[in-house]
């Protein structure tokens, strides 16, 4: 069992039924009113992060403090900070929003927002 939990935080699949809230910050789990978003934008000191997954077809964005960041990246492959803008997956054409997913092993998760491909950027 162990090892099939690390194998599912090595290749950063999602850890459904999970809620547990990463070293006490809970800014990036409250949901807007409007939609199922986690984290459309983040509040200081939380930066955007993000991952695009292996086949290109999707991108993963969150809010993390730095701490947080160093904590997860061994766990999320990836994992990169957004140095550009505050949307490092529509910044990538990932515009069509899927679905809110919790990465990593609790304690060392969070929530992402995932993004798909762009309808005209897919091959």
């Amino acid at each position: 069992m162990i090892f099939l939990i690390l194998l599912c935080a090595l290749y950063a699949i999602p850890v459904e039924g999970l809620d547990m809230k990463l070293y006490g910050s809970d800014s990036h789990y409250k949901l807007s009113q409007l939609s199922d978003k986690c984290c459309t934008s983040c509040v200081f000191p939380e930066m955007k992060f993000y991952t695009i997954s292996c086949d290109k077809k999707q991108c993963s964005e969150t809010c993390l403090t730095r701490k947080e960041f160093l904590k997860l990246k061994p766990f999320i492959p990836g994992l990169t900070q957004d140095k550009i803008s505050d949307l490092p997956c529509e910044t990538y054409n990932y515009h069509i929003y899927n679905t809110t997913k919790n990465k990593g092993i609790c304690p060392l998760c969070t929530d992402f927002d995932i993004y798909d491909k762009d309808y005209s950027d897919t091959k």
